[in-house]
């Protein structure tokens, strides 16, 4: 199956990426990925391999096998050590070469052909996660910023999380572009979309390298390096000056819209890596790997967009956001207006954006875009499209804007405020949530009454019973979206029995104990009044010598629920009477 004598001038770039398919079956232990290659080979004149058909040796069933790898969360600098191959299979090719118009020969020639592999890999339960590489050698010859770019191989790889993290990769977006032309700034729409919605970051990298040099197909490595090696680059470039130093190259670290400058002619290497986080932790990243050709053009005006755009737009879920999109081509050159995105299609969005593109003009063309957005297409990710625009100069110049539609979900209030713990008879009691202008408010008190205030952001509840209770609110703001319900858990504790004792009558100077058998509920607290004539006026029994007849009042306090009782200590003078004295 393997060529290793071969070297060959056909690999332009790639990228690997994957689809999570959970597990097998309940309880099983085990997770199937559905992994899938992005495979640009140099099909024009001077390529080894014009067709896939040719790379895989006249049979479309010959798999290129990507390697899948063990991460060990205990050692994580360590090499990895490969589980099994994964053989995929090529599902699709596509020709991508310059649409030209009549009579323009720059360019011509100029062919890249896109395969697309997939196949399916099933893995055990593991806490690191898996990595997968792919490998192949060689690069093109005619490389500018590479060192020993014939002796340089191609990897692809991409980090697949702990299974338990049910995660797919990013899709990149956007054909590479065909060509560029010198001293001539060309935006490329390399973005990407996330099926999870995760935070996406793009950023410039060093591409991959093979770890061995030998020609054509060759196996994944047993054991993986760690660090995944990366190719050398030539002295004065790098992968933030992968046109030198007098070139430019600026990628937006939240859309992946590129632009790049060459003043140079050649054939220059370079990688856009994506990074997936959710939560603020890194779960994910995939890198396309890209040869750009850069070519001497005659002179063109690319198109320029006239209408006053910001990068990103936020909407409130339920609201329509509508904007207009106006371009002028300063050559007159007719113009065609083409626009991508997740964000169109109702399978991935509903209800989607619609834009009247593709639309064509002479000199000038617009498209207006609008979404009429759902409640519940409210996330804390972006969604991106692009729009591109392409004349028919000499050669064809487009011009790429990134739009990102920021969808604020209603979240609605985020607290009840009013007291949590009740006594069971209180009434009167007042609840309330945040005031949110134009909303509607609906209240739902389970284990009281509801007597004042339903439909505003307060409430006044009687508690009855006592027991288990709770309190709720589902808000509607003036959009038609509704947040919660919103809950309260309400204790209705009962209300305590207190028990002075009953009511006696005692000698003037004794004593006699007050209170209950028992006063009040284990755990009570108890306060006696007057004071005066108790041995502890906090005690559930204290010690009563009053002078006079006194009414004493007890409070007992069980869990902030009071109740009170009295006793009247009657008192009674004592007297002695002996009678008249006698003589004896």
């Amino acid at each position: 199956m393997y060529a290793p004598t071969v070297r060959a001038t056909h690999l332009i770039g790639g990228n690997l990426g994957y689809v999570g398919l959970g597990e097998t079956a309940p309880g099983s232990g085990l997770y199937a990925y559905q992994v899938y290659m992005e495979f640009y080979l140099n099909c024009g004149a001077g390529s080894s391999f014009e067709t896939f058909y040719d790379l895989l040796q006249q049979d479309y069933n010959t798999p290129l096998v990507v390697g899948c790898y063990i991460e060990d969360p205990l050692d994580p600098l360590a090499d990895k050590i490969k589980l099994q191959d994964i053989p995929l299979i090529l599902q699709d090719s596509l020709v991508i070469e310059p649409d030209l118009p009549n009579n323009c020969t720059v360019g011509q020639g100029l062919c890249t052909v896109k395969g697309t592999f997939s196949g399916q890999v099933i893995v055990p339960l593991n806490f690191g996660g898996y990595h997968l590489y792919y490998q192949m050698c060689c690069r093109n010859l005619s490389i500018t910023n590479l060192q020993n770019p014939n002796g340089t191989g191609i990897g692809y790889y991409a980090f697949i999380p702990p299974p338990l993290v049910q995660n797919s990769s990013p899709v990149f977006i956007g054909p590479p572009t065909p060509f560029l032309c010198t001293s001539d700034t060309t935006t490329f729409v390399n973005t990407a979309v996330d099926p999870d919605g995760d935070l996406l970051v793009f950023s410039f990298e060093t591409p991959y390298n093979s770890t061995i040099v030998g020609g054509g197909i060759i196996p994944p490595p047993g054991q993986l390096p760690w660090p995944v090696p990366t190719v050398g680059y030539q002295g004065g470039f790098s992968a933030a000056q992968p046109f030198g130093g007098t070139g430019y190259s600026f990628v937006n670290g939240a859309t992946g819209l590129t632009r790049y400058f060459s003043p140079n002619q050649g054939n220059y290497v370079v990688a856009v890596e994506v990074k997936e986080f959710r939560n603020g932790q890194l779960i994910g990243r995939i890198r396309r790997d890209l040869q750009l050709q850069v070519v001497v053009c005659p002179p063109n005006a690319t198109p320029s967009l006239t209408s006053i755009v910001q990068q990103t737009y936020s909407v409130s879920a339920g609201d329509t956001l509508c904007l207009d999109l106006d371009f002028l081509d300063a050559d007159g050159d007719s113009l065609t207006l083409t626009a991508a995105g997740a964000i169109f299609d109702p399978n991935l969005v509903d209800p989607p954006a619609v834009i009247n593109a593709p639309v064509e003009g002479l000199g000038v063309v617009g498209a207006q875009f609008c979404w009429a957005t759902a409640c519940d297409q409210g996330q804390d990710q972006p969604y991106l499209f692009s729009v591109s625009v392409t004349d028919n100069g000499c050669p064809p110049k487009t011009l790429d804007i990134v739009l990102a539609i920021e969808v604020e979900p209603f979240l609605g209030p985020q607290n009840i405020a009013g007291p949590p713990t009740v006594c069971a008879g209180t009434a009167g009691v007042n609840y309330s949530t945040d005031t949110i202008a134009g909303a509607t408010y609906t209240w739902n008190v389970v284990g009281g009454n509801l007597v004042g205030g339903n439909g505003t952001p307060g409430i006044v509840v009687d508690w009855t019973n006592p027991g288990s209770a709770s309190i709720s609110v589902a808000v509607t703001d003036q959009l038609g979206c509704t947040a919660g319900p919103l809950e309260l858990s309400v204790t209705v504790a009962p209300e305590p029995l207190a028990d002075a004792g009953a009511d006696t009558l005692i000698c003037s100077g004794t004593s006699v104990q007050l209170g209950g058998s028992p006063t009040g509920p284990p755990g009570s607290t108890f306060q006696w009044n007057p004071a005066n004539g108790l041995s502890n006026a906090n005690s559930a029994t204290p010690t009563a010598t009053p002078q006079t007849t006194t009414t004493y009042v007890v409070l007992v306090n069980s869990g902030g629920c009071t109740a009170t009782d009295t006793i009247v200590v009657g008192v009674q003078e004592t007297s002695a009477e002996a009678g008249d004295d006698d003589a004896i």
